[in-house]
């Protein structure tokens, strides 16, 4: 069962919403991430995959790769097929730039199979 906090909602979400509203301190949140504070799960496991792109990458000068690719066990190749979808960085334009400093042909016209 997660945390409750003090409106009752559940707690998982708590201090990232107090964050996101500006009622936490940097000092405060600072403190946090020292702690290993995962604000978004999301940004987490994109954080984690863009690790395995650069590794793969690294090895393939390319990140036109093929759905079935893996790197640092991570399935890298279906993830970034899963961020080509249209609408799929709606919102995560911080990650859309991050794939791009990456490889500038992340997200090509031509088929990666």
């Amino acid at each position: 069962m997660a945390p409750r906090n003090p409106t009752g909602k559940d707690g998982g979400n708590y201090p990232n919403g107090k964050r996101g509203a500006g009622q936490m301190s940097g000092q405060r949140a600072a403190r946090l991430e020292k702690l290993g504070m995962v604000w978004s799960l999301a940004d987490e496991r994109f954080q984690e995959n863009l690790e395995a792109a650069k590794a793969y990458y690294q090895q393939h000068w390319t990140l036109c790769a093929p759905r079935s690719a893996t790197m640092l066990d991570r399935p890298v190749g279906q993830w970034l097929s899963n961020l080509r979808r249209p609408g799929a960085l709606d919102g995560h334009p911080e990650w859309k730039s991050a794939l791009e400093a990456l490889d500038e042909d992340w997200n090509r016209s031509w088929p990666a199979e």
